[in-house]
């Protein structure tokens, strides 16, 4: 999801017109306006001023969500097994593609 989307929506969901939210931010109606519509991006140090009226995070306005599920197949589990008894653990989720 891009950026100006993912605020418009939220910005839809808490209720607020473009110039509360500007109001609420510090930040002018035009600028809002262009950065829900893509024509521009905000400034690193516009970003706490509208995760703070929309009353969520920077991280939940930048982070990029993953589009692709993992799907682990049977055979491709990591299984571990431990003591005389037979008992296992198979890793049923994916593993991390980064550290």
């Amino acid at each position: 999801m891009q950026l100006g989307k993912r605020i418009r929506d939220l910005r839809f969901r808490r209720g607020l017109t473009v110039q509360q939210l500007a109001d609420a931010s510090g930040l002018s109606k035009g600028f809002i306006s262009q950065v829900e519509n893509d024509r521009t991006s905000p400034s690193l140090a516009s970003l706490p001023d509208l995760a703070r009226a929309l009353e969520t995070s920077i991280a939940f306005l930048v982070v990029e969500e993953d589009a692709h599920p993992h799907v682990v197949r049977w055979r491709d589990r990591p299984t571990f097994h431990f003591g005389a008894n037979g008992a296992a653990v198979e890793i049923l989720s994916a593993q991390p593609r980064r550290q």
